[in-house]
């Protein structure tokens, strides 16, 4: 005969407030900031990199009044969305300088996330401000016709003007860039004014810009339309990333507009072009900001 036994119930019964508890050490704000940078030196991160990545967290936490001994699980949504709106609204920085700032600190934030010193990101639902698009206004060949018959060639200032305006024309030279040039006297009478590598110098972005787009068509006004996309687009990222990345980036640009016309009609190229390279750049800054080795 089977012995049936009695199942005994639950004795101490504990009350609890739903919430699983994560017994996993709870790190400071500054130890937390300690291991990312840890990770950012075995990652082979530009040591410029990741001092920008402690200013701008120094930055953060001393506008939220976050202090570096508090806990790293005390910081939530709010604390950065008050700070965009104290550096939009106080500080009167503009958005793209905001949008910078603010990829470095989601970078720290996500590789806490990953490491498990947060639950979950604050920065998740938190997304960079609208930039406005600038317009660039350009001459016309006419204009730039009518402009070089005015400038009298037959006196030296004028001759000056007149080889300087149209070395940048040529080049796509800005100001300082052209002020910077300097002619040396040549040994030999067929030898260049200016040295070897003040040539290379020259061999600038707008003459690599003439070169892609004349793969696919020979149309200088485009050229200069691209051009100036390009600029507007790359002028506040100057001193940031290096010229040669940013001038492939618009250069890839250029070949993928062109190639996108085999696949479908496009009536504005330049309009085109404009939303690839806009696509193009944010990559960029997400691979910097948002835990990609910076190349």
């Amino acid at each position: 005969m089977a012995v049936l036994k009695r199942r005994q119930g639950v004795r101490n019964r504990r009350e609890t407030d739903g919430i699983v508890k994560n017994f996993k050490a709870v790190k400071t704000v500054h130890e937390a900031l300690e291991i990312v940078c840890e990770l950012y030196v075995t990652e082979n991160y530009r040591d410029r990199t990741i001092n920008d990545y402690r200013k701008y967290w120094a930055e953060f936490t001393e506008v939220v009044g976050i202090m570096p001994s508090d806990n790293m699980t005390d910081l939530t949504e709010d604390h950065l969305r008050s700070y965009i709106t104290t550096m939009l609204n106080i500080r009167d920085l503009s958005p793209v300088t905001i949008n910078i700032r603010l990829g470095g600190i989601k970078s720290i934030l996500s590789r806490m996330t990953k490491r498990g010193l947060l639950n979950e990101n604050p920065a998740k639902r938190v997304t960079k401000l609208q930039v406005d698009e600038k317009t660039i206004k350009m001459l016309t060949d006419s204009q730039v016709r009518r402009f070089f018959k005015m400038i009298d060639k037959d006196t030296f200032p004028g001759f000056r003007d007149y080889v300087a305006f149209l070395i940048a024309l040529k080049c796509g030279l800005r100001s300082n860039e052209l002020e910077g040039l300097k002619p040396e006297a040549p040994e030999r009478e067929n030898e260049s004014v200016i040295s070897q590598s003040k040539l290379k110098f020259l061999q600038n972005t707008y003459a690599a810009f003439k070169s892609a787009v004349n793969t696919f068509v020979s149309d200088r006004r485009l050229t200069n339309k691209l051009y100036g996309i390009y600029l507007a687009h790359t002028s506040y990222l100057k001193g940031v990333y290096a010229a040669d990345i940013l001038q492939g980036i618009g250069l890839e640009a250029v070949r993928q507009t062109f190639i996108a016309t085999k696949r479908k009609p496009i009536r504005n190229l330049a309009g085109y072009y404009n939303g690839v390279l806009d696509r193009m750049l944010d990559r960029l800054l997400s691979d910097r900001f948002d835990d990609l080795v910076v190349t």
